[in-house]
């Protein structure tokens, strides 16, 4: 209960200081024009911090009605209420696919796997609700990239979705030091620095951590670029938030996502201060301090651990081997609790630590193929923006999102975070992707080929196309 009144409260406070016009930058009126919209996806993220607490498989079967899943529901039918009316008279199939959005046709097709798959999943109300939240996400998404603005909209929702995550981090970070039994946790394993853990009732310490890379990332290549905000106070500020919560959470995905991610902003911004700057920069560092570093990212894990990534090679190959039994249909959209961990006896765990194989076993090939239609659409986007410098920020979001999703809960399972940046992604790729008509030539001014010239000797110059000059009162 208490993760959901905190969540509610650092939502109203960052959507008051939005509002109030004290927003520095590309932030100032980030929802202006975008009330319903932004409030539906708050509704919808708010459902998605609303989870429940870990319990077996059977537990989950023989009481599903839990208050926290009654709370997610309540959200989402929020969000749907807020959004139907207005996306209803501006979405259509066929303008869609005269748009050429397929990245959203294949997410649609990919939502239509998963209620499928409701039909003969065996957690029906778990699968059914995790439907709905994906389906509520892919209509606001859908009317977003359907309005005239549709660039502008979209990045503006990226945007937010960024700071409110960053406000979570923020609460988690200061939580640690003021509120320990809340957000220090001593888990089975030490922490980088510290032997208590960042892992408060916001989210676990894998997703905390590879959030505060997310944040990181983005906020550098704000910070490195040219646009008229950048030495803003909030760059920096998200900065230091960001590597807080990677160290505190001592979360490895979010060490890989910081590092691999500034190298490509660097790259992208400054390539010559990337390799006389921060090449040997890391060098130096992995030379003095990289047996300190190894040992703190190790962290005293037992013989077997590294091979198996901390056990999560044991959930991958009982995922394939369910996978091979029902290759086509899966057993059901974020059903891998009692599809596959069930039966090793690690039910205990919500999903399998890779959204790739939790699609796959989830929706199988039915569902699988649209959504990686929809990956490669956005990764093409993403390298695009970052050969020509344009978006960075957003673009460098790509790799952090695939990364995320190959070593953890990532976008393949349910609604979060990481889904929700990637589905609105896919959209900015389709809506920036497609070809733009040329504007209608304004007949009335004269093209710069056919300016009228002097003629020689001094005449009146020439008319358009070279026609003699009119003169008053002559056809």
């Amino acid at each position: 209960m208490i993760e959901i009144v905190l969540t509610v409260a650092i939502y109203g406070g960052i959507w008051w200081w939005l509002g109030s016009g004290r927003a520095p930058g590309r932030l100032d009126r980030l929802s202006r024009g975008l009330r319903t919209e932004h409030t539906a996806l708050i509704m919808l993220l708010l459902a998605s911090h609303a989870r429940v607490a870990r319990s077996g498989a059977v537990d989950s079967l023989s009481s599903p009605l839990v208050f926290e899943t009654a709370m997610r529901g309540v959200f989402v039918l929020a969000a749907l209420a807020l959004i139907v009316p207005v996306a209803r008279t501006t979405i259509t199939l066929s303008a869609t696919f005269r748009r050429r959005h397929l990245a959203i046709v294949a997410l649609i097709i990919y939502t239509g796997a998963a209620a499928l798959s409701a039909l003969y999943a065996v957690g029906f109300l778990q699968t059914a609700g995790k439907v709905a939240e994906l389906a509520t996400l892919i209509i606001i998404t859908w009317h977003l990239a359907s309005r005239q603005d549709a660039p502008s909209a979209l990045m503006r929702t990226l945007y937010l979705v960024v700071i409110l995550e960053a406000g979570t981090l923020l609460v988690s970070v200061l939580g640690y030091f003021l509120a320990p039994a809340l957000f220090a946790k001593t888990l089975s394993r030490p922490g980088f620095v510290f032997a208590t853990t960042l892992e408060g009732p916001l989210g676990s310490a894998n997703d905390t951590a590879a959030t505060g890379g997310l944040l990181v990332a983005v906020a550098v290549a704000v910070w490195l670029s040219r646009a008229p905000d950048h030495r803003r106070w909030i760059w920096p500020a998200l900065i230091v938030i960001g590597l807080a919560a990677v160290t505190l959470a001592s979360g490895r995905q979010g060490v890989a996502i910081v590092v691999g991610a500034v190298a490509v902003v660097l790259w992208v911004r400054n390539r010559q201060g990337f390799v006389l700057v921060g090449l040997p920069a890391f060098a130096l560092i992995w030379l003095f301090g990289g047996g300190v570093i190894l040992d703190a990212l190790l962290r005293d894990q037992p013989p077997g651990a590294v091979e198996t990534l901390s056990g999560r090679t044991v959930f991958w190959d009982a995922a394939m081997q369910a996978f091979q039994r029902q290759p086509l249909a899966g057993y059901g959209f974020g059903g891998s609790k009692f599809s596959v961990l069930a039966g090793i006896g690690a039910d205990q765990y919500t999903h399998l630590h890779n959204g790739y194989l939790e699609a796959l076993v989830g929706v199988g090939l039915i569902g699988f193929v649209p959504l990686m239609v929809a990956v490669v659409l956005t990764v093409r986007w993403c390298v695009g923006n970052l050969r020509r410098g344009h978006h960075v920020p957003l673009a460098v979001m790509v790799p952090a999102l695939l990364a995320q999703n190959a070593i953890g809960q990532g976008f393949g399972g349910w609604l979060n975070t990481n889904l929700v940046l990637f589905v609105l992604l896919a959209a900015l790729a389709d809506v920036q992707g497609r070809s733009t008509p040329a504007a209608p030539r304004d007949v009335s001014r004269p093209r710069p080929h056919l300016r009228p010239r002097a003629r020689p000797g001094g005449g009146a110059p020439a008319g358009p196309a070279g026609a003699p000059p009119s003169r008053p009162g002559t056809r």
